[in-house]
């Protein structure tokens, strides 16, 4: 994660027309990122090929919550997720989205990862997340980096527990009612 990148507060919508989608390698390394997604970001093509997709990673989202998803792609399952991402000029913007393994023909060889995602748009769901959100780095925050994604989990757990989710992409599929 860039953290250069002074934040702004303001968020950049995402149109119903832009679907974002990117493909890395199996490190996370961008290898195709589509114009929507340049178009949201602000980066130019240049700026994010061959460069590690948490280049667009804001820091309110907890550790936690990378590391489930990329538990769950790196394991040959799609994660579903809502993410709140982080623009070239600091501004962020809020997608609901799948993230995908890719394998060859044949092959339980994980060759990469494809993400699809659009934009949601209810500020009432989004302050849910960012409640979330703030829970879980608290707790990461609380110990040594070593131990911050166990007790990130721990906290994600929780929390989700006491807003009636079993799990992450649960909370998340509230956004497909929007």
């Amino acid at each position: 994660m860039d953290t250069t990148i002074t934040l702004t507060g303001a968020e950049r919508q995402v149109r119903p027309s832009e679907i974002i989608s990117t493909r890395t390698d199996p490190r996370g390394v961008i290898t195709f990122a589509n114009p929507a997604f340049l178009a949201v970001t602000g980066f130019a093509q240049d700026e994010v090929l061959d460069k590690p997709h948490n280049i667009i990673r804001h820091p309110d989202v907890p550790r936690a919550v990378y590391h489930a998803l990329w538990q769950g792609i790196q394991g040959g399952e799609t994660f579903f997720a809502v993410t709140k991402n982080r623009c070239k000029n600091g501004d962020h913007y809020w997608t609901l989205g799948y993230f995908n393994p890719c394998f060859p023909d044949g092959s339980t060889d994980i060759v990469g990862y494809r993400s699809t995602r659009k934009g949601f748009h209810s500020a009432a769901l989004k302050q849910q997340f960012d409640d979330l959100f703030q829970e879980v780095r608290k707790a990461e925050q609380a110990v040594p980096r070593p131990e911050q994604v166990k007790a990130g989990l721990e906290a994600l757990a929780k929390g989700l527990r006491k807003r009636g989710f079993g799990d992450y992409q649960q909370m998340s599929r509230q956004a497909l009612a929007e």
